[in-house]
C-alpha cells in the first residue's frame, strides 16, 4: 500500500513537470530561476545557462568576435575542450606556462606576452583552486583584452573571500556528471557582469522567445539575425538543479570532514599539501580535491601512501589532463584542419615550448578527490 502511494505521488509530480515542459514560457521561467540562483551564489550580476561548458566557451568566443588569426593566450595544461573552440574558429594559440607554485598560468608571464595582437586570454582553474586568476583578470582589464575563465571545476570556490563570478568577463561553469555533488549529468552556465556581453551570450545560445524578449541591443539583433546556436539547457536539468544545489549543505560539511581526515593521515608521510606561495592572496578551494607533490617521496613511502588512500576508499590519480603541445604529436598526421593554427603558432612563438613547469606538475602531481 505504501509503495503504491509513493508511485502515485511520483506520477503526479512528473505530470506537473510534463505540463510545464509543454509551455515554452514556463520552461524559460524555470531556467531563469535556476540562473538567478546560481548567479547569486557565485556573486555574478547575471548567468545564462548552456548545455555544456564547451558550448559556453564557444559562445563566449563568438560573443567577443573572435576571427581567424586573432591571438588567444592559453594555459598548457587542461582538458582538450578548453582549446578546441578557439582552434576551430581559427585563432592562433599562444601558451603561457604554469606558475612554479600553482597549476594556473603564471600571471607575470601573462602580463609579459600580451601584445597588440592578443584578443583574449583563456584561463583555467583546475581542481577547485582559483589562486592567481584574480591577478590574471586585473592584467586583462589593464591591457584591454577579454578574459574567459574555464571554471568547470571552480563552482563554489572562493577568491579573496568572494565568489568566482567576477574573476573574468565570462566565467563558464560545468554541471557534468563528473562534478561530484553539484553534477547534474550534463549542462553548464556562463556568468558575467557586463549587460552588453550578457545580451550577446543570450543571443548566441538561447530560445527565440528569450532572445526577442530579453536582448536589449536591437542593432546587434538585426545585424546577426539567424546566426545563433541551440546551446540552451534542458529545462528538466534546471528543475533538477534547483532542487539539488541548495539542499547540499549537509553533504558539503560531510565532504569537508573527509578532507580534514585525509589531511591528518598525510602527516605521517611528512607530505606538504600544496598551498599558495607567500604574498599571494588566500584562496579557498571548493573542497573537492587536494593536490600533493610526490616528487620527493621515497620508493617505499609512495606505494604506502597509495595503499593508505585505497583503504580509505578515496579516489586518487595522476594528472590526467593533456599538455597542449602534445595534442598534434599524439594525433598522427594532424587529422583536423584546426590543428594547423596551433602548429603554426608553435613555430612562430617567442615562448619556449619545453614548458618545464607543466611537465613537472604532470609528472609529480597526485590528485586526491573527495566527492561525498
Amino acid at each position: 500500500m505504501q509503495k503504491d502511494c509513493v508511485i502515485k505521488s511520483e506520477l503526479n509530480l512528473w505530470k506537473k513537470v510534463d505540463r510545464k515542459l509543454q509551455i515554452p514560457s514556463q520552461c524559460i521561467e524555470i531556467t531563469k530561476k535556476f540562473e538567478r540562483a546560481i548567479a547569486d551564489s557565485q556573486e555574478a550580476k547575471w548567468a545564462v545557462s548552456v548545455n555544456s561548458c564547451t558550448s559556453g566557451l564557444m559562445a563566449a568566443l563568438f560573443a567577443i568576435g573572435i576571427e581567424r588569426g586573432d591571438e588567444i593566450i592559453i594555459p598548457p595544461l587542461s582538458w582538450p575542450q578548453t582549446y578546441f573552440p578557439a582552434s576551430l574558429l581559427g585563432a592562433n594559440l599562444k601558451m603561457v606556462d604554469l606558475s612554479p607554485f600553482w597549476p594556473v598560468m603564471n600571471p607575470e608571464e601573462v602580463k609579459k606576452v600580451i601584445s597588440s595582437k592578443t584578443k583574449a586570454v583563456i584561463s583555467v582553474g583546475l581542481w577547485g583552486f582559483p589562486t592567481g586568476l584574480r591577478e590574471i583578470n586585473e592584467i586583462c582589464q589593464e591591457k584591454g583584452v577579454f578574459h574567459i575563465l574555464d571554471a568547470a571545476q571552480l563552482f563554489n570556490s572562493k577568491s579573496c573571500s568572494r565568489g568566482i563570478g567576477d574573476l573574468a568577463d565570462f566565467v563558464v561553469l560545468s554541471f557534468g556528471s563528473t562534478k561530484g555533488i553539484y553534477g547534474l549529468g550534463e549542462g553548464g552556465m556562463v556568468l558575467g557582469n557586463s549587460r552588453i556581453l550578457r545580451d550577446r551570450i543570450m543571443f548566441i545560445t538561447q530560445h527565440p522567445y528569450r532572445i526577442h524578449s530579453e536582448v536589449n541591443d536591437v542593432d546587434f539583433l538585426n545585424e546577426n539575425f539567424g546566426l545563433n546556436f541551440n546551446f540552451r539547457l534542458n529545462p528538466i536539468t534546471a528543475i533538477y538543479g534547483l532542487n539539488k544545489f541548495f539542499k547540499n549543505e549537509l553533504q558539503n560539511n560531510h565532504r569537508k570532514n573527509n578532507i580534514y581526515s585525509i589531511l591528518n593521515s598525510l602527516k605521517k608521510f611528512q607530505i606538504k599539501v600544496l598551498t599558495p606561495p607567500e604574498g599571494w592572496h588566500s584562496a579557498k578551494s571548493n573542497r573537492t580535491s587536494i593536490l600533493i607533490n610526490t616528487k620527493d617521496l621515497s620508493k617505499i613511502l609512495k606505494p604506502n601512501l597509495i595503499s593508505d588512500l585505497d583503504e580509505k576508499g578515496v579516489l586518487h590519480r595522476r594528472c590526467c589532463y593533456c599538455i597542449a603541445s602534445d595534442i598534434p604529436r599524439i594525433n598522427f598526421g594532424n587529422p583536423f584542419p584546426w590543428y594547423k593554427n596551433y602548429n603554426n603558432n608553435v613555430e612562430e612563438s617567442t615562448l619556449k615550448q619545453t614548458l618545464p613547469w607543466t611537465r613537472y606538475w604532470k609528472q609529480n602531481l597526485l590528485i586526491i578527490s573527495v566527492f561525498n
